[in-house]
């Protein structure tokens, strides 16, 4: 969509700006509650000092969303640095955590002198007690070497300020392309569900008021709101840029708010050969101490 086509839309519903961007920004972020008590349980991991988890989820339910929001959250009692863990090895992952923490801006990849590099910022971290924590996106893409990276991070020592906390991300089907050695440094195994329709009727209530308007329910009438969580299947991404076609539909043909058959036709539109998906699941976090 072009930066006219853009603000036009948001002119047409008064908006300083588009609710719904592919990519919503970061800051100031609305945590949903299931993904609040997933916080919850990775702050607890951190500050008891607990390996590490899993964060299992199918695509588009917020697992890099929720590591970026958790490596914010968290800098207040420790050390977070995200990572993509896609195509990386051992050595890849030591290089790039050790410009992370500062320790080596170099590009050399001798594993002597990154794990020299690591060890120093890790004592630095630690005299100030504060513990590191290492969020790995898409696990599953990273070579089977990275397991020992991780290893090596997990023994890390000083004194009494316990190893890095490993949270690893993954969807359903790609657990069983993790490398065993990474799944067995992990305490426990966090299942992030779709949300349920009143956590897309807060996401749109809240994406609504970022973008300058407190009267969501001029925007989407409340059933149309609904249709949106069980034809999105509660998948965040999808709530999202479903949300975002609509408005522009309902711009488009001068319909004030968007109603239920709006909603049927974009998707029918976006997803002509998909069959409608059943209802958002009951919100569960499933957690498995090993």
């Amino acid at each position: 969509m072009t930066q006219s086509r853009t603000f036009a839309i948001a002119d047409y519903w008064g908006l300083a700006a588009s609710p719904f961007p592919a990519r919503p920004p970061r800051r100031g972020v609305t945590l949903t509650a299931s993904q609040e008590e997933a916080a919850a349980r990775m702050e607890f991991v951190v500050r008891n000092g607990r390996s590490g988890g899993l964060i299992v989820g199918l695509e588009g339910t917020g697992k890099t969303l929720l590591l970026e929001v958790f490596s914010e959250r968290i800098r207040g009692i420790a050390d977070a640095y995200p990572l993509s863990a896609a195509g990386m090895d051992e050595s890849e992952l030591l290089l790039r955590l050790s410009r992370k923490t500062g320790g080596l801006t170099a590009t050399a990849r001798n594993s002597v002198l990154l794990r020299q590099a690591i060890e120093r910022r890790f004592a630095a971290a630690a005299y100030q007690h504060r513990r590191w924590v290492v969020l790995l996106d898409d696990t599953a893409a990273a070579s089977p070497e990275i397991a020992i990276g991780l290893t090596y991070l997990s023994r890390l020592r000083w004194d009494d300020c316990p190893p890095p906390a490993l949270f690893l991300t993954a969807r359903p089907d790609e657990v069983r392309h993790i490398p065993r050695p990474c799944l067995n440094l992990l305490d426990l195994r966090i299942e992030l569900e779709p949300w349920e329709p009143e956590d897309v009727e807060a996401y749109v209530a809240q994406r609504i008021r970022a973008a300058g308007r407190e009267d969501w329910q001029s925007f989407f009438d409340p059933e149309a709101v609904r249709r949106i969580a069980e034809l999105s299947g509660g998948i965040p991404r999808e709530v999202n840029r479903l949300a975002d076609l609509c408005l522009t539909a309902a711009a488009g043909a001068d319909v004030r708010p968007i109603h239920r058959e709006i909603v049927e036709s974009v998707h029918e539109e976006l997803y002509p050969h998909r069959p409608t998906p059943t209802p958002a699941r009951p919100r569960g976090w499933e957690i498995r101490v090993r």
